[in-house]
């Protein structure tokens, strides 16, 4: 446990089968009940406990806290005076993003403990919400210019905007929320959000600058994007609902965005070759989304940037 113990797993780690063994001791003269959380986005937590008596290990019966979020937790009681030793097997979501963080919480202070795990150190989640307001802003804009002059171009725009504000909202809401809709989301939905939100993008985009009539290079690049995505988006999601080869459906994630950072190099240098007016203040706007791009995948992709170590098995 300890060369894992709060490190973000590779793709193959989050492959396997991971199992523990852990012992808890009760000095105090009455029994005690404490909660187990090993950490978020698992599909599967089993835990047994060795009986002494029978020298057999037992499976240990779920038993939940009684909070909203009560999925990620498992009740253990200790007798007065009485050392129990704990095995766990568990299965990670398929999600890169999968955090190995185990706690032992008494009973009487989960309620308490719930609400500060979700709590952020660094106060992200209230930068995250500060972004959605600022799309809802970006969708009402849209939608008025749709309304008052016709242009479809500001519909797409608007739907867009609505799928980003979507996707931030809800990985705000669900931070380090141990629930059922939140692994679906973490291991399939966000990427097919995104994905689709990328594709009105493309649609806008091709509206918004006439690329049809005016730059039929960029018409062909944009048309082919679209195609791309839906044809990855088929490949994921057979690769999230009928494979386990994690590492492959995280490939194709990670390419997919590669791609999309390489159109939107393509598109900065058309730009600067063709000197126009509009599509140059687009460039502008594309570089820098760029720039965060590939500094969001870099550090997604290696924490270690950050001070974290690898970790190591």
């Amino acid at each position: 446990i300890p060369n894992l113990f709060r490190h973000q797993l590779s793709a193959r780690q989050v492959e396997s089968d991971w199992y523990f063994q852990f012992r808890l001791e009760n000095s105090a003269d009455t029994g005690i009940s404490v909660y187990f959380l090993p950490g978020l986005y698992f599909t599967s937590i089993q835990l047994f406990r060795f009986d002494d008596s029978l020298h057999k290990v037992m499976p240990v019966v779920n038993e939940y806290p009684p909070i909203s979020d009560s999925t990620g937790f498992r009740k253990l009681r200790i007798p007065a005076h009485d050392t129990h030793t704990y095995y766990l097997k568990v299965k990670f979501v398929k999600t890169s993003v999968n955090v190995l963080d185990l706690r032992i919480v008494r009973d009487y202070y989960i309620a308490a403990f719930n609400k500060n795990f979700r709590v952020s150190e660094n106060n992200e989640t209230m930068y995250t919400y500060i972004i959605v307001g600022i799309l809802m802003m970006m969708i009402f804009y849209s939608l008025a210019v749709f309304i008052l002059n016709g242009t479809l171009e500001f519909l797409y725009y608007s739907i867009f905007a609505l799928l980003m504000a979507t996707l931030f909202f809800l990985k705000s809401i669900y931070f380090r929320t141990p629930t059922y809709f939140n692994n679906y989301f973490e291991s399939y939905l966000d990427f097919v959000i995104q994905s689709m939100g990328t594709f009105f993008y493309f649609i806008f985009l091709r509206k918004f600058i006439e690329a049809k009539k005016r730059f039929p290079f960029l018409h062909k690049l944009f048309v082919a994007n679209q195609a791309f995505i839906i044809f990855v988006l088929i490949i994921f999601t057979i690769l999230n609902f009928s494979s386990d080869n994690f590492y492959l459906q995280d490939q194709v994630e990670n390419s997919t965005k590669y791609v999309w950072s390489l159109t939107t190099v393509v598109f900065i240098v058309y730009a600067i070759v063709h000197n126009n007016k509009m599509l140059n203040y687009l460039a502008v706007g594309h570089f820098l989304y760029l720039v965060a791009g590939i500094a969001s995948l870099v550090l997604i992709r290696d924490p270690t940037i950050l001070g974290k170590k690898e970790p190591t098995i």
